[in-house]
């Protein structure tokens, strides 16, 4: 006999995680709109890997991943939830689509290292977080190189993006710790 409970749990389970993965998602289109142009680059800061991040540890290596894939998807089906609302199915293969692809890298590292590191021990998060973060903008760094050439690529397309970064995984281990585990 099948215990028709156990069979509703799951289904409940999995709509459960379906609705977190798309609302990942919907959290990183949201801070792609809190952005600040910079005049000397094509790429904008954003809040973007702080949510990546934060839907990296929240949803774990592999459903963090699978929200910045549909995060991704939802670009090149031309809903408006890349930085500025702007609509671009080709964003991938514009100066930012290094960053968008990063953003996958950047959120399954940050959910590996946050499953497999003590949660109550910030510091031994930072090193991890810290990797996952120069993983996603080396990625959008050497994408951009086609764009701005190669020996403008670290002027350009990483160290401007340092400072805010270090906040971001500032805030983010803040978070991790606060919470105590993956919700």
């Amino acid at each position: 006999m099948i215990n028709t409970y156990s069979l509703s749990q799951a289904k409940d389970s999995r709509v459960l995680l379906l609705t977190r993965i798309i609302l990942g998602s919907c959290l990183i289109a949201l801070c792609a709109q809190i952005r600040i142009p910079l005049p000397f680059t094509p790429v904008p800061i954003t809040l973007q890997t702080l949510a990546v991040m934060l839907v990296g540890g929240a949803l774990g290596s592999r459903n963090g991943a699978l929200s910045v894939l549909l995060y991704l998807a939802e670009s090149m089906l031309g809903l408006p939830v890349l930085s500025g609302f702007r609509i671009d199915p080709l964003a991938l293969f514009s100066p930012v689509g290094g960053y968008l692809v990063g953003f996958v890298f950047q959120a399954y590292l940050t959910g590996w290292f946050v499953e497999n590191q003590s949660i109550k021990k910030r510091i031994s998060l930072l090193p991890g977080v810290a990797l996952a973060s120069v993983l996603g903008m080396g990625c959008g760094a050497l994408w951009l190189a086609p764009f701005v050439g190669f020996n403008n690529i670290f002027m350009m397309g990483f160290l401007p993006f340092i400072p805010g970064e270090m906040l971001k995984i500032f805030i983010a281990l803040t978070v991790f710790v606060r919470n105590g585990s993956r919700t």
